[in-house]
């Protein structure tokens, strides 16, 4: 079951991530265990028809996660990344990438990331 753990009111206050929340898929088509290690890390990317969404969390220190990007099909995507900021505020990015390329993102103390990756034409 997926769900949200807080108040309306919290995700009404933040809405560049609410925006995001709005568009996750409830229901997925693919879910792949990109890379792991119990008490460490995870990073899960799942797909819902042609939109791979990427999660990552962490335990522990601040760290850069470097993740294959080998589960997209071919062609060129467009991945925006939601990540945790140094001053404790979600900061996006956004960049083109393919099957072969790798995602690298710095992760502070018990932080992580949220991706949506698209086709690109």
């Amino acid at each position: 079951m997926q769900h949200f753990a807080d108040s309306v009111e919290s995700y009404e206050s933040r809405p560049q991530e609410l925006k995001f929340l709005n568009q996750v898929p409830t229901v997925w088509d693919e879910t792949k265990l990109v890379d792991g290690d119990p008490g460490d890390r995870a990073v899960l990317a799942r797909r819902s028809g042609d939109t791979w969404y990427l999660g990552a969390i962490t335990s522990g220190e601040a760290r850069t996660l470097d993740e294959p990007l080998s589960f997209l099909g071919k062609g060129g995507w467009r991945i925006e990344v939601w990540k945790d900021g140094p001053d404790g505020k979600v900061v996006t990015e956004t960049q083109e990438v393919t099957a072969t390329s790798r995602l690298k993102v710095a992760i502070p103390k018990n932080g992580g990331y949220a991706a949506k990756l698209t086709k690109t034409a």
